[in-house]
């Protein structure tokens, strides 16, 4: 997830190191902030990591991970994070000044009754099972959130609220499955794009769950994400690959 704020792309990123030479020998550090200044004109240059509350966090469970979405709106913006327990994830919710991200004193976070400085007091915001990352928009005043239905879930839904602390209510966009032979994540809808005119696309990624490495290195398109439009505008197909999800 990213966000654009104070003239600089700010992106969560997850701090990793290695610990063994097998394909999920790492271990997560936590999430720190990528800053790539946007110069009128010209192209984006790296400005170097800054932390958030979540740096250096192992990535355990019921540790509470901040930057699994964010949005800037007003004079604000708001960061949502998610701890978990077991396949849920419990929504959470911060909100930093804008312009300070990268100065994790100057996060607030959601208490139940409003923000503040002690994360130690953050309690969920009213909200369905979550993945670890989705998308966040405001639109036409309504706080709009797609994501899978948890990690292992098989549907991408859409949260939507009055507020950014929700209640949010869900409302099933398509079927994204999670079975034997693949793996759908990180739903992520894209405002910016459209493809032949039609409506906003909703990316799904996704990793097959069976093969060899060998074969995975032969076909990295095996690991390319899932696009469809977002319902309302055109027919509701997968535009890639038409097959759909388990093609």
């Amino acid at each position: 997830p990213m966000v654009v704020d104070g003239g600089n792309l700010n992106v969560f990123a997850r701090r990793v190191r290695s610990t063994s030479d097998r394909p999920q020998g790492f271990e997560v550090l936590g999430i720190d902030l990528a800053v790539l200044r946007l110069p009128a004109g010209g192209d984006p240059a790296f400005a170097g990591f800054r932390p958030t509350p979540s740096s250096g966090r192992l990535g355990v469970e019921g540790a509470l991970t901040w930057g699994s979405g964010a949005v800037g709106y007003g004079p604000h913006v708001y960061v949502y994070g998610v701890r978990r327990s077991g396949v849920r994830r419990a929504l959470y919710l911060a909100r930093v000044p804008s312009g300070h991200l990268g100065r994790p004193r100057a996060w607030r976070f959601w208490n139940g009754s409003g923000y503040g400085r002690s994360e130690e007091d953050a309690v969920p915001v009213a909200a369905p099972n979550v993945d670890e990352a989705f998308s966040v928009h405001v639109v036409a005043g309504t706080w709009t959130i797609v994501s899978k239905d948890g990690t292992f879930g098989d549907t991408v839904q859409m949260l939507t609220g009055s507020q950014p602390h929700g209640p949010f209510h869900p409302s099933p966009l398509f079927d994204a499955p999670w079975n034997q032979t693949t793996s759908t994540y990180l739903a992520m809808y894209h405002g910016h794009i459209s493809f032949l005119n039609r409506a906003h696309p909703v990316s799904v990624s996704r990793s097959p769950r069976r093969g060899s490495l060998p074969l995975l290195f032969e076909h990295p398109e095996l690991y390319r994400p899932l696009w469809r439009p977002a319902p309302g505008a055109g027919e509701g197909v997968w535009l890639y690959p038409a097959t759909g999800p388990m093609g």
